[in-house]
């Protein structure tokens, strides 16, 4: 018997284990932070490994990308019903949002102050594809 997974579960899949290893990361610095008592010693930094995720954000503004351009991710906690919600802009004008089920994944490193970045990997007038990474 053949059994196909959704590649949306795969992503979604994926995306859970990199941000399992991530806060498994600094939950052992931190540990390791608060077990420490030679304050004169320099600690080599363990924080987050790399969040590489390629999503497609539907483009709500009248703009034309042709890849590689910068998007400056914004968390935007106006909205009650998608408390996620990540806005996508491009010269500070929103051209969309991130989807929910990578926005669930995003928001929360955001929330903690782990840099993330973004960039057009590819465009059509409708659709663009971003990848975000840390």
């Amino acid at each position: 018997m053949v059994f196909f997974a959704d590649p949306m579960i795969l992503v979604i899949t994926f995306v859970v284990l990199i941000l399992a290893l991530i806060i498994g990361g600094i939950v052992i610095a931190a540990k390791k932070s608060s077990s420490s008592q030679q304050a004169a010693q320099p600690q080599q930094q363990t924080g987050p490994q790399a969040l590489n995720v390629t999503t497609n954000i539907t483009i709500t503004a009248p703009i034309i990308l042709t890849g590689n351009e910068t998007v400056t991710l914004k968390r935007d906690y106006s909205n009650q019903y998608a408390p996620n919600l990540i806005a996508a802009c491009v010269n500070n004008q929103i051209i969309g949002y991130v989807d929910q089920s990578v926005a669930q994944i995003v928001a929360p490193l955001m929330d903690s102050g782990v840099p993330v970045s973004a960039r057009v990997l590819t465009s059509t007038p409708d659709v663009c594809q971003v990848q975000i990474y840390s």
